[in-house]
């Protein structure tokens, strides 16, 4: 979360600070899954006299290993501050500062890298890399920060207006607002050819698993009998697959088939926002690799559409789309930023 104290005579003083408990929730649960597996198979599956007492210890020594990691990793290594004042910036882990830049004297910068396994997304890596003036850099990664936090310290760092960097000046004039619907649509393609191919596997493999288990003829589930071995093997592989339709599926139902912009309002869809019922539009920074628009209302909803990934992209340069959105919003100071979270 951020915290942010205005300050008389200069900009805002703020501490950006990390969520430090998701990678322990995360190994509290991976432990107890861990943990349960072990009892079963070291005390149903594979039942050998003595190994009950064994397989205990076995579960009570992994929740402390990985209790004891997830304490490391997010109270010491993962848990970065970041804190602005007025003249400094300074990045600190607990009870211990890593570095301290003077605000005049640094510039400011910022990667984001999704990571991908099967072309799903897995993982997000947020860095800050500071530039001081005689060229010497430092980086420093700030993955626990929320996407919206992080987007927040930046703008905090580089107040930037979208658009700005690839128009000029847009307060020049009105003639440069589009008066009529401007369109562009994303191609997403790619991603229903990889939903109906997940699907297709999917289902193979299932009807596999079930005309093996209905020719050999119902068996007791017990190790290490043929039954047994091929729900072990493919029943995860059955579910990772299924989940991962679930989630190109979600990801495909977000992408918008058309975006009208205008001077009055945008159409995602079938759905009107009026620019006079937002309170703040949020747009990627062109120079990542995962774009969407964020669209804030006075009345508290949110509305999130992905634009472009690693293989869907808009059918339109995202430039001009940005361009094109900063123009129609330039009489509205404040309503549109750049996410770049």
């Amino acid at each position: 979360m951020s915290t942010v104290s205005p300050m008389a005579g200069g900009p805002a003083s703020a501490t950006y600070a990390s969520k430090v408990w998701s990678p322990l929730l995360g190994a509290f649960v991976g432990s107890a899954i861990a943990s349960a597996v072990v009892i079963d198979v070291m005390t149903v599956r594979l039942p050998v006299p003595g190994i009950r007492d064994a397989g205990w210890d076995a579960v009570i020594g992994l929740i402390l290993v990985g209790v004891l990691v997830a304490l490391f990793l997010a109270f010491w290594m993962q848990n970065l501050s970041v804190v602005i004042s007025t003249t400094s910036v300074t990045v600190r882990r607990p009870f211990h500062v890593l570095a301290s830049f003077h605000r005049a004297g640094t510039s400011f910068r910022s990667t984001v890298i999704t990571h991908r396994t099967t072309g799903l997304p897995s993982a997000t890596t947020r860095t800050l890399i500071a530039t001081r003036t005689d060229g010497t850099s430092s980086v420093f990664t700030l993955n626990k920060l929320p996407p919206e936090t992080f987007s927040e310290l930046l703008d905090h760092l580089n107040p930037a207006r979208p658009g700005s960097d690839l128009t000029g000046d847009l307060r020049t004039s009105p003639s440069a607002t589009p008066a009529q619907n401007v369109v562009f649509t994303v191609d997403a393609s790619s991603m229903i050819r990889t939903r109906r191919t997940l699907t297709f596997f999917a289902t193979l493999v299932t009807l596999a698993v079930v005309a093996t288990e209905g020719a050999i003829g119902v068996q007791p589930l017990r190790a290490p009998s043929l039954p047994f071995v091929a729900v072990l093997i493919a029943g995860p592989f059955v579910i990772g697959l299924l989940i991962a339709v679930i989630i190109v599926d979600d990801q495909v139902r977000r992408f918008p088939r058309a975006i009208r912009v205008n001077a009055h309002d945008i159409l995602i869809d079938d759905q009107q926002y009026p620019f006079s019922e937002l309170s703040r539009v949020w747009v990627t920074a062109p120079t990542h690799q995962t774009k969407q628009i964020t669209i804030e209302q006075h009345d508290g909803r949110t509305a999130r559409r992905l634009l472009e990934t690693g293989n869907t992209h808009m059918r339109q340069p995202y430039t001009e789309f940005v361009r094109t959105l900063a123009e129609a919003t330039a009489t509205r100071r404040g309503l549109l930023g750049f996410d770049r979270g």
